[in-house]
């Protein structure tokens, strides 16, 4: 497998056609695996496919017709974490606009179906803490997006983010303890 910086290159130059097939085989089975431990949570007989919350995330990536650039691996990376959060959320929201009555969205098929690796109201209640606080510090909003929404272990996302994993676990409790301080909930990762 050829180094995902090296595709990523490629694929920004606009040389080779082939660079976004290239970047999906190199990041396919890693983003599975993100995706893999984040549904393992859930409870068994559970619909929804990790290979599905890929597929949607690779969709929004790279929409067709559209040239989209990455800078890095790390930017790759986040940027996927970005549309993982989003998907979740927006699947949260409207499991809850479900569950209050709203039904004409979606069919009660596709409402069985949306499982989340956390409960709906602690998915959006991360997110609302995430856009409070990438105000304050958004590298730290970054590395819990990493860590909450794409489930990458506390070594990658300090690897994806380039810094200390001493800073990224300092941060992380920095987060943890405003969120709890915030929003009265635990946030469990």
């Amino acid at each position: 497998m050829r180094d995902v910086t090296t595709i990523l290159a490629n694929l920004n130059s606009g040389e080779n056609p082939d660079a976004a097939e290239d970047l999906l085989k190199a990041v396919y089975n890693e983003l599975r695996i993100i995706a893999q431990s984040k549904m393992a949570r859930e409870k068994p007989g559970h619909t929804l496919q990790p290979t599905l919350l890929v597929d949607d995330a690779w969709q929004k990536l790279f929409p067709e017709g559209k040239s989209v650039k990455f800078n890095s691996r790390a930017h790759f990376f986040g940027a996927a974490g970005e549309v993982m959060r989003r998907i979740l959320v927006d699947h949260a929201r409207r499991r809850n606009a479900l569950k209050r009555g709203k039904r004409e969205e979606m069919s009660k098929t596709e409402f069985d179906q949306i499982v989340h690796p956390a409960p709906d109201a602690l998915i959006e209640a991360v997110d609302t803490a995430l856009d409070r606080f990438s105000n304050v510090d958004p590298a730290t909003a970054k590395l819990i997006e990493l860590r909450f929404f794409v489930g990458v272990t506390m070594k990658e996302a300090a690897e994806v983010l380039n810094i200390p994993l001493r800073s990224a676990e300092r941060d992380y409790a920095y987060f943890s303890a405003w969120f709890r301080r915030e929003f009265g909930k635990e946030m469990k990762i």
